[in-house]
Formats: structure tokens, C-alpha cells, sequence
């Protein structure tokens, strides 16, 4: 069988031939014959020459399909969480500053937002904060947000309090107790969310 027999035959959409193609690229091919890089390079040319007007037609596509494509994102996040983990690190590594900027300009539009999501916070962390523990726990607990001050003021990189257990988790929520406490850099702890 040839390497495109045995790719219909698993169900597969591409083959390798081993040889290049006529320009020269060593890539997998496409049942058709064409090869994927070479079609790669021609797409992305087409879409570089027609950009806006490809954005256009996302923008019109998003707008009238909303409800649709965030149900499905929402769906293959589900599925795969570690590939759109990994891929919002990349994106938010690439991107910082641009979604600093967009975080407090949404910040300035919408302060009732903010200061309900910082209410809600607090009054989650009261509500996990047992009342058993005693001065010494609290002590505890308040080393820990001095050392995160003193590692951002000798570091110059801004560090925070961590709950190792998220107090509202997506599937279980911690204590606001000394056990459950860790100092991140600002970036870890974004990083981290709450995904446990």
C-alpha cells in the first residue's frame, strides 16, 4: 500500500511521501495531493493581502453567531483545558502590557463591577476564615502578606498572598488559614486562577 492508501485506510487527512515537494518542502500532504505547508504559506498570504477584509467578515461571523461560537469555545475548553491553558499563557506572555492596559481601562468603565467582585472576595475570604483560629494563626497569616511586601519591595517585581486551595475553587474551596497560604509573584498567581 502507498503512504496515501494507508492514510484513507486509518481515516487519516494527510500522508507523508518522504520526498519534497515542487517547492522544495519536506511536509505532510493533503489526500488531494497538496502539500499542507505550501498551502499554509498560500492562506496566510491571501489573508495578509485581504486582512481587513477577512477581519471584517470575523467580526460580522462573531456578531451574528455570538451565542454559538462561545458555547463551542466554552465546550473545547472543557475537553481539552490543558491546550487552552497553555495556550492563554502564551498569549498573556506575548501580550502583558496590552492586557494590563485593558484590565484597568475596564476598571475605569465599570467601578461598581470592581468594587462588587472585590466585596465578594472579601466576604468569601470571612466566610472561610475559621473561627477557631487563634492569635498565633493570625499572626501567621499576617507574615505571610508581610513577606509578600517585603519580596516586592526588594525585588521590584510585585508579589502576593496566595491561597494554595482557591477559596472559591472550581471544584473545592480552601481556608483562609496559615497551611493554605503561599507568596507568588503577581504573574504566577494570575497564572494559577482558580482551577483547582
Amino acid at each position: 500500500m502507498t503512504p496515501k492508501q494507508e492514510a484513507v485506510a486509518a481515516g487519516e487527512k494527510t500522508y507523508h511521501t518522504g520526498e519534497p515537494c515542487r517547492r522544495g518542502h519536506f511536509s505532510a500532504r493533503y489526500l488531494s495531493g497538496h502539500c499542507v505547508r505550501c498551502r499554509r504559506e498560500a492562506e496566510n498570504t491571501l489573508r495578509a493581502s485581504k486582512s481587513d477584509e477577512v477581519n471584517a467578515a470575523r467580526r460580522g461571523y462573531y456578531a451574528r453567531n455570538k451565542e454559538a461560537v462561545l458555547l463551542r469555545e466554552a465546550r473545547r475548553r472543557r475537553e481539552r483545558p490543558e491546550v487552552f491553558k497553555a495556550k492563554d499563557q502564551r498569549w498573556y506572555a506575548r501580550n502583558r502590557n496590552q492586557k494590563a492596559q485593558s484590565v484597568a481601562e475596564w476598571g475605569q468603565r465599570n467601578p461598581h463591577k470592581v468594587l462588587a467582585r472585590n466585596s465578594k472576595y472579601r466576604a468569601s475570604k470571612i466566610r472561610r476564615t475559621p473561627l477557631w483560629l487563634g492569635a498565633g494563626h493570625l499572626a501567621e497569616i499576617e507574615s505571610f502578606y508581610a513577606e509578600a511586601v517585603r519580596l516586592t519591595v526588594e525585588t521590584e517585581n510585585s508579589h502576593e498572598v496566595d491561597h494554595i486551595v482557591p477559596l472559591c475553587g472550581q471544584n473545592v474551596s480552601g481556608l483562609h488559614v496559615p497551611w493554605n497560604l503561599q507568596v507568588l509573584t503577581a504573574t504566577e498567581n494570575r497564572q494559577k486562577y482558580n482551577t483547582v
